[in-house]
């Protein structure tokens, strides 16, 4: 029987990479109406949930909420608005999920519903984008929640970079493991040698962050 040297790669990286680790991403700075969160390297995020608190100062016109997806070209690949708008010298409250009801107008009197997709994942350098988009006044403030579940990116690949888009969805073969036969000689021949190493397995472990 062949002797098989070396160990498979650690379970846990293929536990985060596909169950993932709950992750609160947030942005509570004063003054802002213009926020961009990106995703870290070598970790994408399966989304959960965005929670705004919006404060519109006593200027302007009405504010409008949305939240737009940039991938690592810094190109817009998804836009989610508010149902409705915002008016000046209040404060609103908007929940993004999957599986909420769009809401266009705002429940007692201050809360709002925005569904996202189920299951949408973002890759690392991704950012999230969340702003007025009206550009009304940059002394609004927003308190940014997001919840996330963070994986990791389980087949790096130094070649084309985790980043990188990928046509028609096909990802590249990713060398996992090396196989290396190491079948023992006596000069040119070959021998059978029941105690030595037939085959060297070598585990190439996914990059953590």
């Amino acid at each position: 029987m062949a002797k098989l040297d070396g160990i498979p790669p650690n379970i846990q990286y293929t536990a985060r990479g596909l169950m993932g680790i709950p992750r609160l991403a947030r942005s509570e700075t004063s003054d802002d109406n213009d926020v961009s969160i990106k995703v870290p390297n070598n970790v994408q995020w399966l989304m959960e949930s965005i929670y705004v608190k919006y404060v519109a100062v006593n200027n302007g016109s009405d504010r409008q909420l949305e939240i737009q997806i940039h991938d690592h070209e810094a190109d817009t690949v998804a836009v989610f608005r508010a149902g409705k708008e915002q008016g000046v010298n209040t404060t609103r409250k908007y929940m993004f999920a999957p599986g909420l009801t769009r809401l266009t107008a705002f429940y007692d009197t201050d809360y709002l519903t925005v569904p996202l997709p189920n299951d949408y994942v973002l890759r690392e350098g991704w950012q999230i984008r969340i702003f007025d988009n009206n550009g009304v006044d940059a002394t609004d403030d927003m308190d940014i929640q997001i919840m996330v579940r963070e994986l990791d990116t389980v087949s790096p690949d130094t070649e084309l970079p985790a980043t990188a888009q990928r046509n028609y969805a096909m990802a590249p073969g990713v060398e996992q493991l090396t196989i290396t036969p190491t079948q023992p000689v006596i000069g040119v021949f070959p021998i059978f040698e029941p105690a030595a190493a037939q085959l060297t397995i070598t585990p190439t472990a996914p990059t953590q962050a």
